[in-house]
């Protein structure tokens, strides 16, 4: 008996294995980002010193305990991929302490603190996204693809939107945001869910605001 199940252990095993490498295997979706307080917005000081943002140093606490550098394309963005600002980049802050901010380092949800250029620009939420273009993310639940009447989840008065479609922020109040989905539609829609993950991206490249 403990060889049948020894042996079907290992059939089941190497299915896994074989599965997990196969190409057509579907991949695992990474975690939506943490919107935190707020936006750094990482930016070399000149567009011909790009190259600064090749080492950015991260540290365990505000200053001490150095654990690593990062290249600021590798920092987890709010952005969809290709839709940066020239050489700009944006990225969640979680904590903020003076000049130095918290942000997540990895798609692990790994975090340590970086020291803020004064050219870099932090703003926070409400700040940041009245007057941007932004777009829910693919693959959420079907009830955030609404636009609603009120900021609140009971409110069945709604409007179909479509991760494709571009809505011009408004005001923020909470984990909702007044968005215009054209000039005759306007409402409200969850920026982020309950677990303070964002549900939409924000394009900086075609944005009509300053960083």
């Amino acid at each position: 008996m403990r060889l049948v199940r020894a042996a079907a252990l290992t059939i089941l095993l190497a299915v896994l294995i074989v599965t997990a490498n196969s190409p057509s295997a579907p991949a695992i979706p990474l975690p939506r980002p943490a919107s935190g307080r707020g936006v750094l917005i990482v930016s070399p000081f000149l567009p011909e010193r790009a190259d600064e943002l090749a080492a950015i140093p991260l540290y365990r606490q505000p200053g001490v305990g150095r654990i690593a550098t990062i290249a600021a394309g590798a920092l987890p963005a709010i952005t969809p991929p290709g839709e940066n600002g020239a050489g700009a980049y944006a990225v969640a802050v979680l904590e903020k302490r003076g000049n130095w901010l918290k942000v997540v380092f990895d798609d692990a949800g790994r975090s340590a603190w970086l020291e803020r250029a004064r050219w870099w620009s932090y703003r926070s939420w409400e700040e940041f996204l009245p007057g941007r273009e932004v777009r829910l993310l693919p693959g959420l639940k079907t009830s955030y693809y609404r636009l609603v009447a009120l900021p609140a989840d009971q409110c069945r008065e709604s409007v179909p939107v479509d991760p494709h479609d571009s809505l011009r922020a408004g005001r923020v109040q909470d984990d909702w945001l007044q968005a215009t989905l054209s000039p005759s539609v306007t409402g409200w829609l969850r920026w982020r869910d309950g677990d303070g993950r964002l549900l939409i991206a924000v394009p900086l490249r075609n944005s009509s605001q300053n960083y």
